[in-house]
């Protein structure tokens, strides 16, 4: 692909590189989880996720550069995610490019701890979206590796399949509903503090 790039406008080859980079940080991310131990995780040190949200929104504000889009970040002061960066950016990246693929024009994540949760669903990310949303028979169906709703939107149907994977390698829990946006919304419970 980055061959190709040469043929491409400025404006779109950056955008193409962008996208490039960050499939290649997925697939080099995978290859060290499966190497580790099976693919068990020990305890990480904790990541600020404001921090990786706020890299991803302005990464997704380029990529998505020709829509009129808004990334709302609504985290609480502090919010963290016991485990892995890399996890993490993995989870919220997928989530985050789906919704901007998806909606009209806003994209809201919420992020709150919730202390008396157990420990592994201490923090609750929420990524949603003025979309379209998704129907209820099709929200189990999209945690399948290779399986897309929309066969004309480009993407392989992997990454919601690695979110469900990771959630649950964490002990956490994922719902997908509807958003009062108007689109679908993801919940996730992870560990956190």
């Amino acid at each position: 692909m980055r061959s190709t790039l040469s043929a491409e406008s400025a404006s779109s080859a950056s955008a193409l590189g962008a996208e490039i980079d960050r499939m290649t940080a997925i697939i080099e991310h995978q290859l060290k989880r499966a190497a580790a131990s099976g693919g068990a995780l020990l305890g990480q040190a904790p990541v600020e996720v404001a921090q990786v949200a706020g890299e991803l929104r302005a990464a997704l504000v380029r990529v998505y550069a020709g829509k009129d889009l808004a990334i709302e970040l609504l985290i609480a002061p502090g919010s963290q995610f016991v485990g892995d960066r890399g996890d993490l950016l993995e989870l919220l990246g997928n989530l985050l490019d789906n919704a901007c693929k998806w909606c009209r024009s806003h994209v809201r994540v919420t992020v709150t701890v919730d202390e008396r949760a157990g420990t592994r669903e201490r923090l609750w990310i929420i990524v949603e979206d003025d979309g379209p949303g998704i129907s209820e028979e099709n929200r189990a169906r999209i945690l399948q590796r290779g399986v897309r709703t929309d066969e004309n939107v480009p993407g392989y149907g992997l990454g919601l399949a690695m979110v469900h994977d990771t959630v649950d390698l964490y002990g956490g829990s994922l719902v997908i509903d509807c958003s009062p946006l108007g689109g679908a919304r993801f919940s996730l419970r992870l560990p956190g503090r």
